[in-house]
C-alpha cells in the first residue's frame, strides 16, 4: 500500500483482521489449533528453527509498535508506520500458525514439547486480545495507555516461549520436567530426615483425638481419653518400632532415586547428548518419572499416617508399584543410547543397589 496514504480506517481493518482470523477461529480452542492444513514446506531447516526465527521477528516488530503506540507519539504521522508493524505481526503469526501442523507430523516431538508448544500458542491469541484492546482504545483515545506495555510483554513472553522450546528441544524440556520430579524427591527426602529425627512426635500426629465434640459428650470424651492416654502411648511405641526401620530403609530408595533422576538428566542435557532412542521412549520416561515422583511421595505420607492398625501389607501395593515404574524407567534408560555398544555401567550398578537396598 505504499501508494496509498494510510488512515485510521486502514489500521482498524487490520485489528478486525487479526479478531477474525485468529481470535475468532483459534482462541481457547485446541482442536481448531491441531485440525490447522498447511501447504508448508520448509527446505534445509525444521519447525524449531523456524521457531525461533519467528519468536525473534514477533519480538522485534511488537518492541517497535509498542513504541509507536506511545500516546505522546501516536498521531497521523505515524499511522504509516503503524500499519507496517502491525501487518508484519500479522503476516508473521500467518507463518506461525501454517508451521504449527508441522510440529505433528511423523512422530519428531515429544508430547511434553508438544502441550508447552499448545500452551504458549493459546497464550499468545490471549496476548493478539490483550493487543486488540490497546489498539482499539489507542485508536479511539490515543491518550490511553494503560495496557501499551502490557500487551507488549505478553508477546515478548510467548516469545520467550518458543525461544527456549526452540533450544531445548525435545531432550532438553524431558530433562526440565525430570527436574520438577527431581525437587519432588528433594522434598521427600526432607520429610523422611525429619521424620527420623524424632518419629515418636510424627507418628503422635495421627494419635491426637478430635475436639470437636458436642457438649453433652465431652465429660466422657475426657474421661475415655485420661483412661486409653497410657494405652496410647504404648500403641505408639509399637508402631514406631514397626516403621522407623522402614523408614530408614525407604531413605536409602529415594535418595536412590534423586541420584537416578539428576544423573539421567545430566546425561541428556550434556554436550554429547544420546543419539539412539525414540520419541515413545522419551513420552514414557516423561510419565514414568512424574509417576514414581508421585508414589514416592504418597508413600511417606502413608508412613506418616500410620496408626495402630499398620501392617506392612499397608505399603505392600504402593512398593511393588514404585518397583514396577522403576524397573520400566531403566529398560528404557538402558535402551536409549550415545552408540549401539554402549555398556550401561551407571544404570547396571544402580539397579542393583536398588533394589538390594531393601525389601520395600
Amino acid at each position: 500500500m505504499s501508494d496509498v496514504k494510510i488512515s485510521l480506517k486502514h489500521l482498524i481493518e487490520l485489528k478486525s483482521a487479526i479478531e477474525s482470523e485468529f481470535l475468532a477461529r483459534y482462541k481457547d480452542n485446541l482442536e481448531a489449533i491441531h485440525n490447522i492444513e498447511s501447504k508448508t514446506k520448509l527446505q534445509d531447516s525444521t519447525p524449531l528453527i523456524e521457531l525461533s526465527k519467528l519468536s525473534k521477528l514477533l519480538r522485534s516488530h511488537s518492541t517497535k509498535l509498542g513504541i509507536i503506540l506511545n500516546p505522546e507519539t501516536f498521531n497521523e504521522k505515524n499511522h504509516e508506520a503503524t500499519y507496517k508493524e502491525l501487518k508484519a505481526i500479522i503476516d508473521t503469526s500467518f507463518y506461525l500458525f501454517s508451521l504449527l501442523p508441522l510440529f505433528r507430523k511423523g512422530k519428531l516431538y515429544t508430547q511434553l514439547l508438544l502441550t508447552q508448544l499448545d500452551n504458549s500458542i493459546l497464550k499468545f491469541l490471549n496476548s493478539l486480545q490483550s493487543l486488540c484492546k490497546e489498539l482499539d482504545s489507542k485508536y479511539h483515545n490515543k491518550e490511553f495507555d494503560e495496557e501499551r506495555l502490557m500487551c507488549i510483554g505478553m508477546i515478548w513472553s510467548c516469545c520467550d516461549d518458543w525461544d527456549a522450546i526452540s533450544k531445548l528441544g525435545n531432550l532438553g524440556i524431558l530433562a526440565e520436567s525430570f527436574k520438577s520430579s527431581s525437587k519432588l524427591i528433594r522434598d521427600v527426602i526432607d520429610e523422611v530426615e525429619e521424620f527420623l529425627e524424632d518419629p515418636e512426635s510424627n507418628i503422635g500426629q495421627s494419635f491426637d483425638f478430635d475436639d470437636d465434640f458436642d457438649s453433652e459428650e465431652e465429660n466422657d470424651v475426657v474421661t475415655l481419653k485420661k483412661d486409653s492416654k497410657e494405652k496410647d502411648s504404648n500403641n505408639a511405641e509399637d508402631v514406631v518400632a514397626l516403621v522407623l526401620p522402614i523408614m530408614k530403609q525407604w531413605k536409602v530408595k529415594v535418595v536412590l532415586l534423586r541420584t537416578l533422576f539428576n544423573s539421567f538428566r545430566n546425561v541428556i542435557m550434556s554436550k554429547d547428548p544420546p543419539k539412539i532412542y525414540t520419541i515413545e521412549m522419551l513420552d514414557d520416561l516423561d510419565k514414568l518419572h512424574i509417576s514414581i515422583a508421585g508414589l514416592a511421595d504418597n508413600f511417606t505420607c502413608t508412613i506418616y499416617m500410620a496408626d495402630e492398625t499398620f501392617t506392612k501389607d499397608d505399603i505392600t501395593e504402593e512398593s511393588d508399584e514404585i518397583n514396577k515404574a522403576v524397573k520400566k524407567m531403566l529398560s528404557i534408560i538402558k535402551n536409549i543410547k550415545k552408540k549401539a555398544s554402549d555398556k550401561n555401567e551407571f544404570a547396571n550398578v544402580w539397579e542393583t543397589k536398588f533394589f538390594e537396598a531393601s525389601s520395600l
